[in-house]
This record gives C-alpha cells, structure tokens and sequence, in this order.
C-alpha cells in the first residue's frame, strides 16, 4: 500500500475540539471517580494533577510532532520519523492496545449506566445497540462521527453546569483525612490517565483535516483539550469528595452514580442516561476511529494485511479497518466485565508507553538530530513528559505492567517480521 491512499479532508478546528472532548468524555470524571478514589486512598484531586502534569507535556509533543507530520496513524508516523519504523510501529502497537480495550469498556460501561437507568432493558441488549451506531458512524465518516460527537458533548457539559449549580451551596463540613501517600498518588494518577485519554486521538485525524496546516490545528486541539478536562476533572471531583462523606457505596464504577443518589436525587436519572450516552456512544466513537485510524496506518505501512488500508468508495474512510476493530471491541464488551480493573490498567499501560514515546521522539527529532537550541520546547519538556509517563506507568498494578510487556513482545515480533529496506 502507498502513500497515494488518503482519507477525505473535512474537519475543522472546533470538529478537532469537539472529537477530543467527547472522546475524553467529561462525565468520566463521575464513572471514573470511584476507582481513583479506591486505588488513592482519596486523593482524587491529587491524582488528577499529577496525571496532567504529564499529560500536558506530552499534549506538547503531539503538538509539536503533529507539524512536521500531519498524518493518520499518530504516534506511528511520529515515533517512526524520530526512531525508524519499527519503533514507531511499536508506539503505534501500544496505542492500539489502549484505544481497542478502551472502546470496549465504554461500551460495556455505558450499557451498564443506561441499563441502571433504563429498568427493563437488559446491558447485553444496550451492548448491541450501542456496537451497531458506532459502526454506522464508524463508516459513515468523520463529519457523521463530529455532528455526534458534538451533541453528545453539550450535553454533558450542561449536566457538569446543572451538577455544579445545586452541589456548590450545600456542601457539608469538610471531613479531615490522612495524608496522602506518595505511592497512592501515582496509582490514582495512573487510573485518573484514563479521563484524559482522547487527545491523542485527535492526532489520527490529522489527514481528514480542512487546512493548508493541518498539523497547527490539530497541535492546538491537543492543548486545549487537555487543559479543558483538567478544569473539568478537578471540579467534579472536588465537589463529589465533598459529598462522599456519610454516603454508603460498595462498587467503585457506581461512587459517584450513590454520591448523586444521596445528596442530589433529582440528577440521578439525567446521570445515569446522560454517562450511558456519553461513555457509549461520544467517548466510544473516539477509541473507534483512533483505533481504525491506527489500523489504516499500520495496514499501509506493511505490518498489517494491506486489504485493512482499502477506502470505502463513497465515504473515503478505512471501512474495513473500522469493522476490524468494531468486531474486536464488540466481542470484548461481552466478557469485560469480570475483568474491568485490569483492562483498565491495560488502557493505561498502552497509553502511557506510547506517549512516552512520542515525548521521546520529540527529543530525538528535534534536540538530538536537528540539534535545536529551543531548550525548553524540543529538550526539557518533553524529556520531563516521558519521564513523567514512565514514573506514572510505575504505578500499574503487576497484572497490567506483566500483560502489557507481553503485548509489547507480540508487537516487536511482528515489527521484526515485517520490516522492510
């Protein structure tokens, strides 16, 4: 497959904001709560800003990358500039391990929240529901994805607005807790990855985007994201840690969904639809097409199947990469659950290894072969953005970081197997 294979250009700078915020899905910062609080022993709000102090260098990083190489595929065409192929289809590989399992948690998750909304219908019903959109907007293109995208995301921002009016007047005392542990932390930061995850997305859309310099919007998407979340994050999680006190609550998926129920009864029915079709259709949307996207690239680049880089005649996207993964994250929504902890440790082992290879990349690009004296943009930040991710990644559960390894080994093999020249 050549480079003469391209993706149709349409998307704009507000298209790429709304992708990344829907992909990142705000109302995570209620779905996710419960497992940072568990694994941080409360330090919610801790967890956060030490996973985007990270994540805002690495946001620098695709940025800068994203201007010398504004293609599909990402961490692949980055990484590969900076370190040859075969390392960038190793970034390329971890990616696709995030967004794949992650698309099939935000299946399962949001069929669970509609379900615990919706009495009646059954979560193996909502799955089915949910996987047969994401394939039509999947194929259908971008601009299909965007207008979706878009809705979902206004509104989830006016249930964050509506959560924020009615739980600021009517706090209780706060409670005095313990310190929080440095190790606690990191392992809460490592889990709280998982609500900034979707920027990265943003940077597969690179060659569907509008522009004579696609890559200065897509690097200007990235930021602003990232800082988006981070604002929205802490809030939400301030104000629920707030609540949490006297409240009695057993699963860490369903925290926040009791913190509602107790102190705010008269959200807990808009939540419950509103983090079904956030998690399951907005978010889910975004770990597809990243991950098709991904998929494209690799297929075009020789290390996967080359029917998996073939464009749908009328709609100009990778549909057979998009069915490709639809059918892995279908299949893996069904028996996710018993497992979700350490998938979720898997998205995050697979996110954070290839976003320290693209801050890694940045380094080598810029500082090492360029020799650039932009000591800040092209030396220190992103050496401080991919020590920052492996410290973090330091966190992981053992399961997660032996799983992880393995996948990391499976990729390299089929590098090896594939390399060309």
């Amino acid at each position: 497959m050549t480079d003469a294979i391209v993706l149709r250009r349409a998307l704009g700078l507000r298209h790429l904001i709304a992708f990344g915020l829907s992909s990142m899905a705000p109302v995570s910062a209620f779905t996710v709560y419960g497992f940072i609080f568990a694994v941080s022993g409360g330090a919610v709000v801790s967890s956060y800003v030490v996973g985007a102090a990270g994540l805002v260098l690495t946001a620098l990083s695709f940025a800068q990358m994203a201007e010398v190489m504004p293609n599909a595929g990402s961490a692949y065409g980055y990484v590969g500039l900076a370190m040859g192929r075969a390392t960038g289809m190793l970034a390329a590989w971890a990616m696709l391990l995030d967004y794949t399992i992650l698309a099939a948690l935000t299946v399962l998750f949001g069929a669970i929240y509609l379900a615990g909304a919706l009495p009646g219908i059954p979560a193996e019903a909502l799955i089915a529901v949910i996987s047969v959109i994401a394939l039509w907007t999947g194929v259908g293109g971008v601009m299909l994805s965007a207008r979706v995208n878009l809705l979902v995301l206004a509104v989830q921002v006016a249930l964050i607005v509506v959560f924020a009016v009615l739980a600021l007047p009517d706090l209780p005392a706060q409670v005095s807790a313990a310190p929080a542990l440095p190790g606690t932390v990191i392992a809460g930061a490592a889990m709280a990855v998982i609500s900034y995850l979707g920027f990265d997305a943003i940077s597969t859309l690179a060659e569907e985007v509008d522009s004579p310099r696609p890559g200065r919007l897509v690097g200007i998407a990235t930021v602003v994201c990232v800082l988006v979340m981070l604002v929205l994050c802490i809030g939400v999680s301030a104000l629920l840690s707030r609540q949490l006190p006297g409240v009695v609550t057993s699963d860490p998926s369903m925290t926040a969904f009791d913190v509602v129920a107790t102190r705010l009864p008269v959200l807990a029915l808009p939540l419950g639809l509103v983090a079904g079709v956030a998690i399951g259709l907005g978010a889910n949307l975004a770990c597809h097409t990243g991950a098709s996207r991904l998929v494209f690239a690799l297929a075009r680049g020789g290390h996967l199947p080359g029917a998996l880089a073939r464009l749908h005649p009328r709609w100009r996207t990778p549909w057979l990469a998009v069915l490709a993964v639809w059918a892995i994250f279908t299949a893996g929504a069904y028996l996710a659950l018993p497992h979700a902890e350490v998938l979720g440790g898997l998205v995050s082992f697979g996110a954070l290894t290839g976003f320290a290879l693209v801050n890694l990349a940045v380094l080598v690009h810029f500082g090492i072969r360029q020799g650039s004296r932009r000591w800040l943009a092209h030396w220190l930040l992103p050496a401080l953005g991919c020590a920052t991710m492996l410290y973090i990644l330091s966190g992981l559960g053992r399961t997660a970081l032996i799983l992880g390894a393995l996948w990391l080994a499976l990729g390299a093999a089929i590098a090896l197997v594939t390399r060309r020249g």
